[in-house]
């Protein structure tokens, strides 16, 4: 993929990003006792923040804007307030649609990168750099993952890196005993992997403390049927930042919640209005500039032997866009039988053009032909992840964004069935 590809899918961020040069032993392999140990102090937090944001009587109140109410609570032995964002979530989503957004949000590193590109204007860079490998360690719905990330503050401070835990999962409130999602962050020590990068880049180490995002059924419904979403945060960034300007300007973090719900709505408003015949719930959503402003989406191939792949791909985008597919990108042969106009359009390489009213569809039989393998080492083609990309471009004077629901798959078929 070409740089100025990459660039205009993730529009704002450092993509070369110096902290990614210091971290080690990526990716980082926990062994079974340390993921129990881990698990058991993320479920413990949990609970903690679960609790903390339903005590409603020591919270006072900052601010209201865009239908996020923002308030704040003062801790006796932390200088540092915990501040709380509360909107509504969009009407239908339910808690397991949550889960599953969530979970796909995180599911690798493109995903992440798109998902705090829409939520936190003050994100630089996130990367994945370990999750738990035993995966029967898990409750239900629960998935934890380890994180490194980098945040931009303001022109006349440094800037701040974490090394964190991100735990989902869906739980019984401790306080209610409804069921509710949560995403809890804190910080960990883990030195082996992200060392301290202040003599090389300059970002002070900081510590995320009680901090997540809950999805909880709303107080005043008692069909359990509409969500309230909330952000719980309280960080301390290190350094030599006084306390009362933390917890002056944690009030524009609160605000991501806000910004959660808005693309959730536009989510919902795809699923509903574009894409009724698919019970899935969309879970790439490309914001694209307008002239010019791009977007790269990948499927991953079956890479063990050569194999005749059906791959389909459903989008939606507000405005009109154009899509090309990038062959050349792909290491080993594709070749397609005439199927409909889209698809020998795209093969050639042509671009196709949709938007509006107007979904694209791609439902087309590819036979992949792997290329031998180099001489020095004769697993490397079987190693190396495999994709088919195609490049959205926005050619109009508005923004547009673009939506891929996880309909969306690639799998391999009968060879003898495709032939015939």
């Amino acid at each position: 993929m070409s740089s100025t590809t990459t660039s205009s899918v993730y529009d704002g961020l450092i993509h070369n990003d110096p902290g990614l040069l210091q971290l080690k032993n990526v990716p980082y392999i926990m062994t079974l006792e340390d993921e129990k140990a881990l698990l058991e102090d993320a479920r413990s937090r949990r609970s903690k923040l679960l609790e903390n944001d339903l005590q409603e009587g020591e919270w006072y109140s900052r601010v209201s804007y865009s239908g996020v109410k923002v308030t704040s609570r003062k801790d006796e032995d932390n200088p540092f307030c915990m501040t709380k964002g509360v909107t509504d979530a969009p009407e239908g989503m339910t808690v397991d649609h949550v889960f599953q957004q969530f979970s796909k949000d995180f599911s690798n590193n493109d995903f992440v990168l798109r998902a705090f590109n829409r939520v936190d204007p003050m994100n630089r860079h996130m990367t994945i750099v370990g999750e738990v490998q035993h995966k029967e360690l898990y409750e239900g719905d629960e998935r934890l993952i380890l994180m490194w990330g980098a945040y931009y503050v303001n022109p006349f401070v440094s800037d701040r890196d974490f090394i964190y835990v991100n735990h989902i999962s869906t739980t019984a409130c401790p306080v209610t005993q409804k069921r509710v999602f949560c995403s809890n962050n804190f910080s960990i020590p883990l030195d082996s992997v992200a060392p301290d990068m202040y003599s090389t880049t300059g970002r002070v180490r900081g510590e995320v403390q009680l901090t997540g995002y809950i999805f909880r059924p709303k107080a005043d419904d008692d069909d359990d049927t509409k969500l309230s979403m909330t952000f719980v945060g309280q960080c301390d960034p290190k350094g030599y930042l006084p306390a009362t300007i933390v917890n002056f300007v944690s009030v524009s973090q609160s605000m991501n919640v806000g910004r959660i719900r808005d693309s959730y709505i536009h989510f919902w408003d795809v699923l509903h209005n574009h894409m009724q015949y698919t019970s899935y719930v969309p879970v790439c959503c490309y914001y694209m500039p307008r002239r010019g402003g791009g977007a790269c989406h990948k499927l991953v191939v079956d890479n063990n032997k050569n194999n005749n792949t059906h791959v389909r791909l459903l989008a939606h985008c507000d405005h009109a866009v154009s899509v090309v597919f990038l062959a050349d990108s792909f290491p080993g042969t594709v070749e397609q039988g005439p199927k409909d106009e889209m698809a020998a359009q795209l093969i050639q390489g042509d671009a196709v053009e949709f938007g509006g009213k107007n979904n694209f569809l791609l439902d087309i039989t590819l036979q992949v032909t792997m290329p031998p393998p180099d001489d020095n080492n004769n697993n490397s083609t079987e190693k190396k992840e495999l994709c088919l990309e195609f490049v959205f471009t926005n050619h109009g004077w508005r923004k547009a964004t673009l939506c891929i629901p996880s309909k969306t798959d690639v799998k391999k078929e009968d060879a003898t069935a495709v032939e015939q």
